[in-house]
């Protein structure tokens, strides 16, 4: 069924804004024009054929956007440019936010706050939705401006110079009275902003990190509870797309729904205890000790620490846990580091030998060097973390592993555990499996941007 010509309108305009993408654009149309399309007030079967329509008119509209001849620069690639210098001298330089200049204000106002603990930027650059509506139809861009760190007009005068110098530095036209009281208006501005289009391996991307995320999310939440965190990670993670809609999202439900088979499949597998029982194994004994032991808690060891410190009962004597950074590193074959606490602190280095002895009596080869500002760690081992199946009822001699580690009576350390290891394998008592893992709030492309960061300030280890 055809739309009608002033709904097309307001497609077309919402696409033209260049910042929504595929599924943006029909949230958005349908939340302000669903009497106009004739939906009804709740969700309804009755609405598809609408829907269908509404979907087809709004690629309609992004093809017909991507076929434009453009300048290879355009003048919205040259604010982009003038924004981030204005950014690498502290001044926050955004838009479209908010509905008009209020709102931009308190827009910059809560980024200033969020971005406090950072080290605040100095001032302001901004423009809001009905600047680029302007734009749009009649050329020019206003842009409003003010400062952080002082209340008198010279302070806002200075955030509009140094404003102005970037814009024009990046090639653009300003026209500005030199005060406070003045916007500043980029004249002549040509309005085209448009978002990129996916390619493989932009979706490869994120079913990457979303395939760990499903291979060490445990306890299970339920398959409905985590389709439902599907749509709402992959909407967050292609909002730069423009081609983002349901087509993408339907693929991504049959890649889920392939991979829950496959997980339970091979889960079905482990008849025998894993190194995640044994380790859980002896998380449980040091809790039942008095020892707070929680296991993939937060993203970094500071959220570990947070979440210990809400789970600590009076009566616990310390804490030890491992992250999700860590969960990554042992998934891919490195050491797994437990952080360990005492209470009060100068008991730290007794909680860390009642964990290694836990550990040690669990067949979990782990090891630490005797300082309290180190992490015990625990030697490689196969990550597999129960979901679906309960594990198999601890025996008094443990695995087949952990019996040949206690057999000599010798503290299991990492060198001995990787002998034991190599044995396992040669004589064929064990197979060795990769397994990549993580949690819903794990992120691969967050956590390749941390270790990068870490590494670059010449950080090494864990």
């Amino acid at each position: 069924m055809p739309l009608r010509p002033e709904l097309l309108d307001s497609i077309r305009r919402v696409v033209d804004e260049g910042d929504v993408n595929h599924a943006g654009v029909v949230a958005r149309i349908v939340d302000e024009h669903w009497q106009a399309l004739g939906l009804s007030a709740e969700p309804s079967p009755a609405d598809a054929p609408v829907l269908d329509a509404l979907e087809a008119a709004v690629a309609d509209a992004f093809a017909a956007q991507a076929a434009k001849a453009w300048p290879a620069v355009t003048d919205n690639d040259r604010l982009r440019v003038a924004f981030a210098a204005l950014q690498a001298q502290g001044i926050d330089a955004f838009g479209p936010a908010g509905w008009d200049t209020a709102e931009a204000q308190a827009v910059a106002v809560s980024r200033s706050l969020a971005l406090e603990g950072l080290g605040p930027p100095v001032g302001y650059v901004a423009f809001h939705r009905q600047d680029v509506w302007s734009a749009q139809e009649r050329g020019g861009l206003g842009l409003g401006f003010g400062s952080f760190v002082g209340d008198t007009p010279e302070d806002g005068v200075a955030v509009g110079r140094a404003a102005a110098t970037a814009l024009r530095d990046a090639g653009l036209t300003v026209v500005w009275d030199g005060t406070a009281r003045q916007r500043l208006v980029l004249a002549g501005f040509t309005w085209r902003a448009r978002l990129p289009r996916m390619v493989a391996a932009d979706l490869q991307d994120f079913l990457d990190g979303w395939t760990l995320a499903l291979r060490t999310l445990a306890p299970w939440p339920g398959d409905e509870a985590v389709f439902e965190d599907l749509e709402a990670q992959a909407s967050a993670w292609f909002a730069g797309f423009a081609d983002f809609g349901p087509a993408t999202l339907d693929r991504l439900r049959r890649a889920t729904a392939q991979e829950l088979d496959a997980l339970r499949a091979q889960e079905a597998g482990w008849r025998e205890r894993t190194a995640n029982d044994w380790l859980s194994a002896a998380f449980a004994a040091l809790r039942e000790r008095g020892v707070a032991a929680l296991e993939d808690v937060g993203v970094t060891l500071q959220d570990a620490w947070g979440l210990a410190g809400v789970a600590r009962r009076p009566d616990d004597r310390g804490a030890v846990v491992y992250h999700a950074e860590d969960v990554l590193d042992a998934c891919e074959g490195r050491l797994l580091h437990l952080g360990f606490l005492g209470f009060p602190p100068t008991a730290s280095a007794d909680v860390a030998r009642e964990v290694l002895a836990a550990l040690a009596a669990h067949g979990v080869a782990a090891s630490w060097s005797g300082e309290v500002h180190e992490r015990i760690a625990v030697a490689p081992f196969a990550w597999r973390k129960r979901r679906f199946t309960a594990a198999v009822p601890e025996s008094g001699q443990g695995s087949l592993f952990g019996a040949a580690a206690r057999a000599s009576g010798a503290p299991l350390g990492v060198e001995r555990a990787e002998a034991l290891r190599a044995r396992f394998l040669a004589e064929g008592h064990a197979e060795l499996v990769a397994a990549p893992v993580c949690v819903p709030r794990f992120e691969l492309r967050r956590s390749r941007r941390i270790r990068a960061v870490f590494e670059a300030y010449g950080e090494a280890g864990h």
